[in-house]
């Protein structure tokens, strides 16, 4: 088996680790390895690339929705420039 070294690991992420192990019974590097085998297995890229699929239809909506406050906005400041030329006949 492999042997992966760290460094630089911020303190408070270290901690998090050891509280997480702890509350699991499990010392700190059978956590990380847990962690690290949930995250890249066949299962999890899966779900990885369902939530990205899910996610991109939620940016075209955000992007459309502009589209429509633009021309709700272009709509409104029409209205307001009719209203305003019929107030003055």
């Amino acid at each position: 088996m492999a042997t992966i070294t760290i460094r630089n690991l911020p303190d408070d992420l270290l901690e998090r680790i050891k509280a997480k192990a702890a509350a699991t019974g499990r010392s700190v590097q059978d956590e990380v390895r847990n962690h690290l085998q949930q995250h890249y297995s066949h299962g999890a890229e899966i779900l990885d690339n369902r939530s990205t699929q899910i996610r991109q239809p939620a940016t075209l909506s955000v992007a459309n929705s502009r589209k429509t406050a633009n021309l709700d906005a272009d709509a409104a400041l029409n209205a307001s420039v009719e209203e305003t030329d019929r107030h003055r006949k």
